[in-house]
């Protein structure tokens, strides 16, 4: 038996600094496999992984979370995934000097075919009103290869082996009241 409610905040409100009541909540969800090349110094958009919400309040939050299985090549390569909204690149920590900025990251691997990596996160916007919709996108720093690729739910190298595995990532975006 389920627990139901007809309120989306408890009877006397939340305390000073506290948000809550889920409004709404939107979700793609990634199943087949992509092989991105964000190329040098460049984004490249996760296909299947970008979900639209329009807001109800302009002063509500949106929280996200995303979980993204992927593989990289030997290479010298790194990057990592960034999270926009819309052509905005969101959820970056602060500048530090010469470092490249994501919000999670990845490196190149020595295996090639059986060593898929996961990787996730939460983060929380303040968009205000409008529909806003948001994204996963790779990001290669400074490669000398500017084909270096990053492979989504599968293994960089796939030789249709029974070892080798397969995966699913998704994009969660939930609207909360404030």
């Amino acid at each position: 038996m389920g627990l139901f409610t007809n309120s989306i905040s408890p009877a006397g409100g939340l305390a000073s600094g506290k948000f809550g009541g889920v409004i709404q909540t939107v979700f793609a969800h990634k199943t087949g496999m992509s092989s991105i090349s964000p190329g040098r110094n460049g984004t490249a958009e996760i296909p299947s992984m970008s979900c639209a919400i329009t807001m109800s309040d302009s002063s509500n939050k949106v929280f996200i979370h995303y979980s993204i299985v992927y593989d990289t090549g030997t290479g010298n390569g790194k990057g990592g995934f960034r999270i926009f909204r819309g052509s905005t690149n969101i959820a970056q920590p602060d500048s530090a000097s010469n470092r490249y900025l994501v919000h999670t990251g990845y490196g190149a691997n020595a295996d090639q075919d059986q060593s898929m990596m996961n990787t996730s996160g939460t983060f929380i916007d303040t968009p205000g009103s409008g529909t806003h919709t948001y994204s996963m996108r790779a990001y290669n720093c400074d490669q000398s290869d500017a084909t270096f690729a990053v492979r989504i739910n599968g293994a960089r190298q796939d030789p249709d082996q029974s070892d080798d595995g397969r995966a699913c990532s998704s994009l969660l975006v939930q609207e909360i009241s404030v």
